[in-house]
C-alpha cells in the first residue's frame, strides 16, 4: 500500500461533488447573499446522478480491493431527500455500493449522529452501513459534544467511519476546522481509529499529512480525487 492509511480516492467524487453536491452543500459554507435565486431542478439533478451512479458500478463495482460508497449527500439538508426520491425512482442501484456516504455537522442544536438518524430514516436507509465523508462542528454551543459524538461512532458497528472536515489544515479556506495534535487525541480519546481526516484537497499530499494520520492510528484519509486517474 502506497501510504499507511487507507486513502479514499472515491470513484464518485471528482464529478459528484461538483456536479450534484454543489447543490445542495453550498448552504453550510455559502451566505444568503451568494445563494442561487434560481430553485435547483432537483428531479434532474437525481436523475443524471443515478445514472452516473450506475455506470460507475457497472463499470467499477466487481474490482478487488475496491469498495463503492454512494454519492455523498448532506445530511442535515432536506433538498438531499428530494434528491434521493429522485435518484431512487430513475433506478439507482443502491445495492450496489457498500454504505451511504455523507456530510454531517454538530449544526442548528443537532449533533451529527442526530442528523445521520434523521436523514437514515427519512431516506429510506435505515439499516444501511455509513461512512460520514465530511464532519467537525458548525454549531459552538456543540462544540464540547464533538469529542462524546466521535466516541458514539466509534461504538456503532453500523458506522464504518467519519472523516473530520480540513483536520490538519490542508486548505487554509477552511482552516477554522484545523485542530492541534494534542485536540486530536483528546477528541479521539487516544486512538483514532475509525474516525480519520478529510483533507479538503486534491491528492495527493506529502509525507507528512500521511505520517499526521498513522500518529493517530487512522483508519482512514479522503482526498478528492481530480481529472488525472495515473496520479
Amino acid at each position: 500500500m502506497k501510504h499507511a492509511v487507507h486513502t479514499l480516492k472515491l470513484l464518485f467524487l471528482s464529478f459528484t461533488l461538483l456536479f450534484a453536491l454543489f447543490i445542495i452543500h453550498y448552504s453550510l459554507f455559502v451566505g444568503p447573499a451568494q445563494a442561487q435565486t434560481k430553485e435547483p431542478d432537483y428531479a434532474c439533478i437525481g436523475e443524471k446522478t443515478a445514472d452516473y451512479m450506475n455506470s460507475v458500478i457497472r463499470g467499477a463495482g466487481g474490482l478487488s480491493h475496491i469498495k463503492l460508497l454512494s454519492p455523498a449527500f448532506n445530511m442535515t439538508n432536506p433538498v438531499s431527500l428530494e434528491i434521493i426520491a429522485s435518484m431512487k425512482d430513475n433506478g439507482a442501484n443502491f445495492n450496489g455500493v457498500e454504505a451511504i456516504a455523507g456530510n454531517s455537522y454538530n449544526l442548528s442544536g443537532k449533533t451529527i449522529t442526530n442528523w445521520v438518524d434523521e436523514f437514515m430514516a427519512n431516506s429510506g436507509f435505515g439499516g444501511r452501513r455509513i461512512l460520514i465523508t465530511e464532519t467537525g462542528s458548525l454549531d459552538a454551543s456543540l462544540d464540547n459534544a464533538l469529542g462524546s459524538e466521535l466516541a458514539k461512532i466509534k461504538g456503532d458497528p453500523q458506522y464504518i467511519g467519519a472523516l473530520l472536515f480540513n483536520l490538519f489544515n490542508t486548505n487554509e479556506q477552511f482552516r477554522q476546522f484545523a485542530k492541534s495534535d494534542g485536540e486530536i487525541a483528546s477528541l479521539c480519546s487516544g486512538s483514532c481509529g475509525k474516525i480519520g481526516v478529510n483533507s479538503a484537497a486534491f491528492y495527493h499530499q506529502d509525507g507528512a499529512y500521511y505520517g499526521r494520520a498513522q500518529s493517530h492510528a487512522m483508519g482512514f484519509s479522503l482526498e478528492i480525487a481530480g481529472t488525472d486517474v495515473s496520479a
